[in-house]
């Protein structure tokens, strides 16, 4: 028996009742490992994975914390303490660590995904998909 194509599949759940499904098929050349071949699909898949893993922010969410800073920023420092119960330039250093921090893991998510589709191009996946809902000039038209 010989594996001459191996095709896997992964559905990614987005909540709110939707989800995106990606599939992979290749065609193995003689004297390839399917095994290999394998490996490198479920981690292409792994990377392709549209929400980022846990700890990884948003866009959305790294804009809020900047401007979230900006405003403890523009506080007077009377109030940060009352309200917070610490200093402004205490408060400010942690936020700024950890804001760093979630831009760094963002950073890395996106490069992570970014190498997953190149390597997806490395396999023969040049197709770009493109939907009919992003272009509404003359869709009434059809019809």
């Amino acid at each position: 028996m010989k594996v001459t194509k191996i095709t896997i599949g992964r559905l990614y759940n987005l909540g709110n009742y939707e989800h995106i499904r990606y599939e992979i098929s290749v065609e193995l050349q003689l004297g390839q490992s399917a095994t290999v071949a394998l490996g490198g699909m479920e981690k292409i898949l792994d990377a392709l994975n549209p929400k980022p893993p846990r700890g990884v922010k948003s866009a959305e969410e790294l804009d809020l914390a900047c401007q979230q800073l900006k405003a403890i920023e523009a506080m007077p420092d009377y109030e940060v303490v009352d309200q917070f119960a610490t200093s402004k330039v205490g408060l400010l250093a942690e936020r700024r660590k950890k804001h760093e921090a979630n831009v760094k893991r963002a950073e890395a998510w996106a490069k992570y995904q970014a190498s997953a589709r190149a390597a997806l191009d490395d396999l023969g996946g040049t197709f770009t998909h493109t939907d009919a809902k992003q272009d509404w000039d003359g869709f009434n038209d059809e019809f």
